[in-house]
């Protein structure tokens, strides 16, 4: 590199914003806080709780959920230091999200899914196994595996006005463009079945 070059600057991760808000601590005093703490030498685990002792212990006592805050910021700061990508998990896979708000209860968004999805063979140019359904207070869950070894899920959440949250997540993605891919899949499926 010549003198008049200077290195690229990484880009700043997309929910640093979000962590300054919920922290009070702006974004690069963050950086700066986990470089003297070494903390790029850590593997993602260790780096995550190193993170929510501080918050912890360090004036923070307002913030709700420290633990997922705290792997937020470890997150962010593995994608600030060039370790991982958006959408890439610490194993170096990689998970494709998305999302749509319904008109419909969460009763009714289940019966779409159950009757549309639930009862399919294929999905995504893949072969489904081990579909199953489970239900919690709080959420409607439709699981599969994507043959060979892609797991998928759609997750329901009820929201005020009789609405519902649709979330459809892929897991065990090996490349970035095929995560890419499942996210346009999902929103794809998502605007069929709830037009």
């Amino acid at each position: 590199m010549s003198s008049s070059q200077t290195p690229a600057t990484p880009p700043r991760p997309s929910r640093a914003h979000a962590i300054e808000q919920a922290t009070g601590q702006d974004w690069q005093d963050w950086i700066s806080w986990l470089e003297s703490a070494d903390a790029a030498s850590l593997e993602h685990q260790p780096m995550a709780e190193l993170i929510l002792a501080q918050l912890e212990a360090g004036g923070f006592q307002q913030l709700e959920n420290k633990p997922w805050w705290a792997q937020t910021i470890a997150i962010s700061y593995e994608q600030q230091i060039g370790r991982r990508i958006p959408g890439q998990r610490s194993d170096g896979s990689f998970e494709a999200t998305a999302s749509k708000t319904v008109a419909l209860d969460r009763a009714d968004a289940w019966d779409v899914i159950t009757n549309n999805v639930a009862n399919r063979t294929s999905l995504f140019g893949a072969q489904l196994a081990d579909s199953r359904t489970s239900t919690t207070l709080k959420r409607d869950y439709w699981r599969a595996t994507l043959v060979p070894e892609r797991k998928i899920q759609i997750a329901l959440e009820s929201k005020p006005g009789g609405k519902t949250l649709v979330t459809g997540t892929s897991y065990g993605l090996v490349t970035d463009a095929e995560r890419q891919e499942h996210k346009r899949e999902w929103k794809e499926l998502f605007g069929q079945l709830f037009s």
